[in-house]
């Protein structure tokens, strides 16, 4: 089952539903999901029933931050093992380091990846959904952004905030919330989840955790192993934000991966596979997504995708879904 996130991410969501004037009990039901509150630790649930259900909220609730306000409310702890182990570095870098290799014992689906931006002193901290086909994220990415920047303040100096914000849908009219949540420039409708950061972030100390369960919840990390991408996985994870920054050129690509131009593209040619290829692939799933999930304009979906004209769009859709972005659109 890789389509699963552990229970302790419902952490705090029952008395925010109550607070809001629902009932918990039957909007758990509706998306699917029963649990215990009280022994969240040792359960699961799959990860497109708390979508659902993060979206149910906020729709029946009228309550356009729900994943925002949700966010809020939860802590480090809610990755369990994972923030033990992580805690027990001394800097920020090394807290991620441990979440990066580790993440996928919380949730398969959900990864997340440092990209250095280039001619720059910052970092791209960028969070990625693997589900096909793609769900409304809307909500799940806001919570999830949102708990990336309170566990950097929790873990770190809490008047700390990111540079900017990126995230995948709209942002709503008023803006108030994201500005006090993030207090940073926040712009939606990028092909991506992620917040910037500068790279002397990644020194700031963290404050450390010991706990007597720390060697059992590392014998349980390494049980489950690392996670592991292919090439051709790690060269797709950094086309996404780098399109949306208009940074996805091969040789950007190549210097994140620690690798010269040509040997990626010899690297890539063993995998049967090129760069464009690959660039295509993305390209191809998210404007399916865009055509099918959202209204926004060919005009917008051609830049997002990285296409100076949406003549080049049009074109595109026609080799890889041999049909117009009109005609996908108005079928679905």
């Amino acid at each position: 089952m890789s389509d699963y996130i552990r229970a302790t991410s419902l952490l705090g969501i029952n008395q925010l539903i109550a607070e809001l004037g629902g009932c918990p009990r039957s909007l758990l039901a509706q998306s699917n999901i029963e649990v215990d509150f009280q022994q969240l630790d040792s359960q699961f649930m799959q990860y497109r029933d708390y979508i659902e259900l993060l979206n149910s909220c906020a729709q029946s609730l009228d309550c356009f931050d729900f994943g925002l306000r949700l966010a809020a409310r939860q802590h480090f702890d809610i990755l369990g093992p994972i923030a033990l182990v992580a805690q027990s570095g001394t800097t920020l870098a090394q807290v991620l380091s441990w979440v990066t290799k580790f993440l996928h014992v919380h949730c398969p689906a959900i990864a997340i990846a440092q990209t250095t931006v280039a001619d720059s002193d910052e970092v791209l901290l960028s969070f990625e959904i693997a589900l096909d086909p793609l769900p409304d994220i809307s909500q799940v990415s806001e919570l999830s952004i949102g708990l990336m920047v309170a566990i950097v303040r929790e873990l770190t100096v809490e008047s700390w905030s990111p540079l900017r914000v990126y995230l995948p849908s709209k942002i709503a009219t008023n803006n108030y919330a994201y500005a006090k949540h993030f207090s940073a420039e926040v712009t939606g409708y990028r092909n991506f989840s992620g917040i910037v950061i500068c790279k002397s972030d990644l020194n700031l100390p963290i404050k450390t955790k010991q706990s007597n369960q720390l060697q059992q919840s590392l014998g349980y990390l390494q049980s489950q192993g690392e996670h592991s991408l292919t090439l051709c996985d790690k060269v797709e994870l950094i086309v996404k934000p780098l399109l949306a920054i208009e940074q996805c050129t091969n040789d950007n690509v190549a210097h994140i991966l620690g690798l010269h131009t040509r040997q990626l593209h010899r690297l890539l040619q063993r995998e049967n596979t090129s760069f464009i290829k690959l660039k295509n692939k993305v390209r191809s799933k998210l404007a399916w997504h865009y055509l099918t999930q959202t209204q926004l304009r060919f005009s917008h979906i051609s830049e997002l995708l990285g296409y100076q004209e949406q003549a080049t769009f049009t074109a595109a859709c026609q080799r890889w879904f041999k049909t117009s972005p009109r005609t996908i659109r108005k079928c679905t």
